[in-house]
């Protein structure tokens, strides 16, 4: 299995059904996905077979008004000029997971309710986070629809009945990938992120799973046995300044005059 092609084709399609409600325009070209939504203003731009150059149809996209995304997990593409390039190592674990350390204090929960659906998103939005989702809101990120949709499970982690930690995973393309996997401050160093990991892989026993790991993620997922075997990037910018862009801009001092 080329675990590269299908974490891809796992991450476009996850970010379909992640915006199916607010997308208000999405096509493919050849194998680049393209997503428009209109708040958040956003454009990405997702490839699932690699490629060198831009289409000329995508590279129009590329100036559209809001924050614009590329990413590419194959690595291929140069970057578009006036973008920003961050590294995205695809990482896979393979073969057997042995059952993890029981822990009376957290209870790992696979989400079946639109209100632990909720908590989740708080998690992923608050304790990423993900500033163009802030302040949270109530599904300004996690549509109701994942609860029905096919693949997809939310994981909610309760140390001593307090949320404490969270992840996604979406079962697509011949893999099962992990998306999101967060603790929040205030639980840690106590071990529960890898209580969660080491849970999911086991629930999943005997399937591949893909993810792409934050820098500050990667220690425990090489410590668990994913490797990695590709080298992407990520590609962004901001055509319009945003309100969360703007914000940045004078905290850092650039709007001072």
């Amino acid at each position: 299995m080329d675990a590269v092609r299908a974490y891809a084709s796992n991450h476009a399609e996850a970010w379909r059904h992640l915006l199916a409600d607010r997308t208000e325009e999405a096509v493919v070209h050849g194998g680049f996905h393209v997503l428009r939504t209109p708040d958040p203003e956003e454009t990405r731009v997702l490839l699932t077979c690699a490629s060198v150059e831009l289409p000329d149809r995508v590279a129009s996209v590329l100036s559209a008004p809001g924050r614009v995304s590329l990413d590419d997990p194959f690595g291929e593409v140069g970057s578009p000029e006036g973008f920003t390039r961050t590294a995205r190592p695809v990482m896979v674990r393979r073969g057997p997971v042995p059952a993890p350390r029981p822990r009376p204090d957290v209870e790992l929960v696979s989400v079946r309710d639109e209100r632990a659906l909720l908590t989740v998103e708080r998690l992923i939005v608050d304790g990423f986070p993900l500033r163009s989702r802030q302040p949270h809101t109530p599904q300004c990120f996690l549509p109701t629809g994942l609860l029905d949709a096919d693949g997809w499970r939310a994981w909610l982690a309760l140390d001593r009945g307090s949320p404490a930690s969270a992840c996604l995973t979406f079962d697509h393309g011949g893999v099962v990938a992990l998306y999101w996997l967060v603790t929040m401050p205030e639980h840690r160093s106590r071990g529960i992120a890898r209580t969660v990991l080491s849970e999911v892989l086991y629930r999943y026993q005997g399937r591949d799973m893909v993810l792409v790991p934050t820098e500050d993620g990667r220690p425990l997922y090489d410590s668990l046995g994913f490797v990695e075997v590709g080298r992407g990037y990520f590609h962004t910018r901001t055509n319009t300044e945003t309100p969360w862009a703007l914000r940045d801009r004078h905290r850092s001092g650039r709007g001072r005059r």
